[in-house]
């Protein structure tokens, strides 16, 4: 591959030839498996220029790997907030539509036993049409059978960032020098 003699490219590719329309809900149902796994074993396929690393989470099952710099700011604001019991990073798939799946990035519990599903996205991209309509189908299937969905944009963010201040900038830190843990770190 790495020399060009060999490619994924054309009728050689078991996907050549395949797209979103042609697919079964079966084969939707594996490559969704298939991504989330790859997601959740920190291999997404693409970067995104993205913070991403491991985060210890104090308040979910096992140590989250997070796909921004948004996702490890909330988890650090959760961790530290009396009123969240626990969260689990994209635990569900939703099937919101006919052959339509949406996988929210967390599932919160607090401490007055609400529960709900939480989307962190900069809230430009919240606004694209085609964004927009699939997180209001996401939202209406949700509350139709009685669970809760609520959107982080760019607003609520600035004030988790503010709220965890220096704490925050030096964990970004950390994670961009390659220091997730600070045990492993120099002075």
């Amino acid at each position: 591959f790495a020399s060009g003699e060999l490619s994924h490219e054309g009728e050689a590719n078991p996907n050549y030839g395949h797209t979103s329309d042609t697919l079964t809900d079966e084969q939707r149902e594996t490559y969704s498996k298939a991504a989330i796994k790859r997601v959740l074993d920190g291999v997404s396929g693409y970067k995104t220029g993205h913070l991403t690393g491991l985060y210890d989470a104090k308040k979910a099952a096992s140590p989250v790997k997070f796909k921004s710099s948004w996702e490890l700011a909330i988890m650090m604001w959760w961790d530290a907030s009396p009123d969240v019991v626990a969260y689990s990073y994209e635990p569900d798939v939703i099937r919101y539509d006919v052959g339509r799946r949406a996988v929210p990035d967390f599932f919160v519990t607090y401490a007055d036993g609400h529960e709900t599903y939480v989307e962190v996205k900069p809230s430009a991209i919240q606004a694209l049409p085609e964004v927009a309509e699939r997180l209001f189908k996401v939202r209406a299937y949700l509350t139709m059978v009685h669970k809760s969905y609520v959107l982080v944009g760019n607003n609520e963010i600035d004030d988790v960032k503010a709220s965890l201040g220096k704490e925050f900038d030096d964990a970004v830190k950390r994670y961009k020098d390659g220091c997730e843990d600070v045990g492993h770190c120099m002075p």
